[in-house]
């Protein structure tokens, strides 16, 4: 933590309503991020990405003004398979953050579908096979359900080779 974050924070206690695990030291699947309390807590905790995936976009207004970069893919947890483009531009800012160096966090309403889903794409993305990924996810956070993992590995050759491309700058 920087100066500037150790004198911003220095007395203070944080009430956050949200709650995630850390998958990896920085990738963490969580649930709804709801008021900017929990937006202070994920930036005390470091984080520099979120990725909102619940089903509208009420979150986005809780991160102007703030250093975390936030994307939204609203999406329903209704079992439907996931379409390509959600996969894709989840992957995309996920792979983005953490080959920047960021700490990401991916959410949901309750982080038990939706957002272990794309953790799971992300690290099968980045080449974790597809057992350690699902163990890595389910062992931090124990309700974890990978409820999309047909979706991603019909689509990982495709993502896989779009971060290719994103990495390589064509």
């Amino acid at each position: 933590m920087d100066a500037d974050m150790d004198e911003k924070w220095a007395g203070k206690i944080i009430l956050a309503q949200h709650e995630h695990d850390l998958i990896t030291p920085r990738l963490a699947v969580g649930s709804g991020v709801y008021s900017a309390v929990d937006v202070d807590s994920l930036e005390f905790q470091g984080f520099t990405h979120v990725l909102d995936l619940r089903g509208t976009r009420e979150g986005e207004k809780l991160y102007i003004g703030r250093k975390i970069d936030m994307n939204c893919l609203p999406s329903d947890d209704d079992g439907t398979p996931r379409k390509w483009e959600w996969l894709r531009d989840g992957v995309r800012f996920g792979c983005h953050a953490l080959r920047e160096g960021g700490k990401l966090l991916v959410h949901c309403a309750a982080g038990w579908h939706r957002s272990p889903s794309m953790a799971y794409a992300i690290l099968r993305v980045r080449g974790m096979a597809a057992l350690d990924a699902e163990k890595k996810i389910v062992k931090a956070r124990a309700k974890a359900k990978i409820a999309y993992k047909a979706c991603v590995e019909k689509h990982l050759s495709d993502l896989r080779e779009m971060v290719r491309r994103d990495e390589n700058g064509f």
